[in-house]
C-alpha cells in the first residue's frame, strides 16, 4: 500500500514535478489523467493548508 508523501513532510511545498509520461505507451490515456488528478490534488491541499494566503 502506497502512502502520500505530502502527509509526511515537515516543511513547506516549494514545488513538484511530474515525471516519466510515456505518450506512446499511455494506453487510453490512464497515465495522464493520474498525474492531472495527483496534480489538482496537491493544488487543493496547498489551497486548503493556506498556502496561498497574502
Amino acid at each position: 500500500m502506497s502512502r502520500p508523501l505530502y502527509k509526511h513532510s515537515k516543511g513547506r511545498l516549494v514545488g513538484m514535478d511530474i515525471v516519466e509520461i510515456a505518450p506512446a505507451r499511455d494506453v487510453n490515456e490512464i497515465t495522464s489523467m493520474t498525474a492531472g488528478h495527483i496534480i489538482l490534488n496537491v493544488i487543493g491541499a496547498a489551497v486548503r493548508a493556506g498556502y496561498f494566503k497574502r
